[in-house]
């Protein structure tokens, strides 16, 4: 999945709280064909005045007329030399020499070529990713911050304009419309075998024609977001150094956080006992949103840009049961999410995957992005969403490395945090399927396949990111 952002199950010994047409070829001219249109001499009569009669041969007095069925000479008539072995019943016979030199030659067919070379795509696609992977900081500045945005933003400000998410109809039609082609291919191929056709030809055929389509998806996702993979480090790009931590820094820090959790929470004015919920109209959350990351883009310009407004999808009860919280597509530009979860998750949701629509494509950096957007905003909602969604991941860190403080950092939380974070404990306990490990495996085979070693784990990565934060921010202020 592209840009997925998924509910990350809790580790064993973690704490819960975390057929090509052919063109007609003419035949080629033959060089020193037989000349078929001299005329045949007339047959010589018979001086025995011969007459045929079915399959007797008799004499006949009367010279060379013909009787009954029997005409006169085609010759006689002034019939051309093909004309008189067809009136005999015999077909002119021909045969075709190799084309002279300079003459036409058998060309492939027009699609076939096209076919092939939109296969070279895959070559030039996975070249250009490897000399990405040696070359973060050139992607960095010609590719991430020139050419990504000038692809993207118009695209997605065009299909922003749709007020629901295109890409999430555009999956559901393709999806029907490849079970449809590859309903129609078996029975292509099932007829040509009794029919004792060319079943490799075709089979051949199909394989070209779907090679050529992944060659071309592949080089347009990587053209439109997954060269970002390969781009540098987001906290290279704000100046952010990497620090080794002590368990004990760790909980200091988380105890600093469910500061502001608490802090935030009190200042939306909800009741210890009142479950969170958000006040926004979509249009409201919208502003709000796009507001968080111009604040953001104050700080720094690798947060800037003006994209499409984040889309809610229509299938977000079935997305559940997946644990898929968002994704976005790149084709369309569009930062979905699922609007079935907890309110408290909203928000930082949907900033993770508008951080994937600037070009954040690492997991970990986008849940780093949407913390900071979380922070840098002026509603206390969407700062109480980035504050809780860090302790969702400070939290296990915590109980795995400094468990002889847990209980003392927990016991910190307000009753309304606490609460909260039962609350989405609970939600997503509801919802746990087989699904959901299947979708974590699919997530896990593609952040690994774009360079990200960890796969679904470097989600709780964005510890790492946020400890170096918080540092950086302490040694800039001493």
């Amino acid at each position: 999945m592209n840009g997925t952002r998924e509910k990350r199950a809790p580790a064993q010994g973690e704490t819960p709280t975390a057929a090509p047409q052919r063109t007609d070829v003419p035949s080629p001219a033959v060089s020193g064909e037989r000349d078929c249109t001299q005329e045949i001499p007339q047959a010589q009569q018979n001086p025995a005045g011969m007459q045929r009669t079915g399959a007797t041969v008799q004499q006949d007095s009367r010279g060379p007329e013909r009787t009954g069925l029997l005409e006169a000479p085609p010759a006689a008539r002034g019939l051309s030399a093909e004309e008189t072995l067809l009136h005999l019943g015999h077909a002119p016979q021909t045969q075709e020499a190799p084309p002279a030199a300079g003459g036409k030659k058998r060309r492939l067919p027009r699609n076939l070529i096209v076919q092939l070379v939109l296969l070279l795509l895959f070559p030039i696609t996975f070249g250009l990713v490897a000399l990405a992977k040696r070359n973060p900081q050139v992607v960095e500045d010609v590719y991430s911050r020139v050419i990504y945005p000038i692809l993207v933003q118009p695209i997605s400000l065009l299909f922003g304009m749709i007020p629901f998410s295109f890409a999430e109809l555009g999956l559901a039609i393709l999806l029907v419309g490849g079970i449809y082609v590859l309903v129609r291919m078996v029975r292509n191929v099932v007829h040509t075998v009794k029919a004792k056709g060319r079943v490799c030809l075709l089979l051949t055929d199909y394989l070209t024609r779907i090679g050529a389509l992944a060659a071309v998806v592949l080089f347009l996702f990587n053209a439109l977001y997954g060269f970002n993979y390969y781009r540098q480090r987001l906290s290279q790009s704000l100046g952010i150094r990497t620090f080794q931590y002590t368990a004990s820094t760790i909980s200091d820090v988380c105890e600093t956080i469910i500061a502001e959790a608490n802090a935030a929470r009190e200042a939306t004015g909800l009741e210890d006992d009142e479950p969170f919920s958000l006040p926004y109209s979509r249009d409201d959350l919208d502003r709000e949103l796009m507001a968080a990351y111009e604040n953001l883009a104050a700080y720094n310009e690798v947060f800037a840009g003006h994209y499409g407004r984040p889309k809610p999808v229509f299938s977000s009860k079935p997305w559940t049961y997946t644990f898929v919280m968002g994704i976005y597509i790149p084709f369309t530009g569009e930062a979905n999410y699922n609007t079935n979860i907890p309110d408290c998750e909203q928000p930082y949701t949907i900033l993770h995957e508008m951080a994937h629509q600037r070009g954040i494509a690492r997991e970990e950096e986008a849940d780093f992005a949407a913390y900071l957007a979380c922070r840098s905003s002026d509603s206390s909602y969407l700062k109480y969403s980035g504050a809780l969604e860090a302790l969702l991941e400070f939290l296990p860190t915590v109980y795995r490395l400094d468990n002889d403080r847990y209980e003392q950092i927990v016991s910190q939380l307000s009753e309304g945090v606490q609460r909260d974070i039962l609350a989405v404990q609970d939600f997503w306990d509801s919802y746990r399927t087989g699904l959901a490990d299947v979708s974590s495996s699919i997530n896990n085979l593609y952040l690994q396949s774009n360079g990200q070693d960890l796969g679904v784990a470097s989600y709780s990565m964005s510890v790492q990111l946020i400890m170096d934060y918080y540092t950086s921010l302490e040694l800039s202020q001493n």
